[in-house]
């Protein structure tokens, strides 16, 4: 059986604390998507990490881009 990886199938989400870092607006975290397929990669600002909405909001804006809707 062959897998083919398409778009929004393999994604790599990191989550990282900004506590040593000057920041301003009050973000606390950054978290970061990497798509394996395209190698498109967003990263947001987050205020904190329980934020789970923000992965929705990217999966609309790429499928948005592509017209996709999965």
């Amino acid at each position: 059986m062959e897998c083919q990886i398409e778009l929004l199938n393999l994604i790599c989400i990191d989550l990282t604390n900004l506590k040593h870092i000057i920041r301003k607006g009050g973000k606390n975290y950054f978290i970061t998507f990497l798509n394996y397929y395209s190698g498109y990669t967003k990263v947001y600002l987050n205020k904190d990490k329980d934020e789970v909405d923000i992965f929705l909001t990217y999966k609309t804006k790429v499928e948005n881009q592509l017209n996709k809707k999965n």
